[in-house]
């Protein structure tokens, strides 16, 4: 699997909520975009997930999924 991060330290509270629902509507393990398209349509990932932590110096939007076996990452990616 692959993980991406984006991390940023300068946002405001808009920009943090934008993050968030961003992270909501592509990562929601039920109905989020990201898995609906890799996991159900496809087929072409086992899990995928968009997730946005608060660290302590800036807020990680992490991105993840997992190939399906015989899937390369570049494949998932593309």
């Amino acid at each position: 699997y692959r993980v991406y991060r984006l991390m940023a330290r300068d946002y405001s509270g808009n920009d943090v909520e934008a993050l968030d629902l961003l992270a909501s509507a592509l990562g929601n393990s039920a109905t989020g975009t990201l898995s609906t398209s890799l996991v159900r349509r496809q087929r072409l990932a086992l899990a995928a997930s968009v997730s946005l932590h608060d660290k302590q110096d800036a807020y990680e939007l992490s991105v993840f999924a997992q190939p399906v076996p015989g899937v390369s990452l570049a494949a998932l990616e593309s």
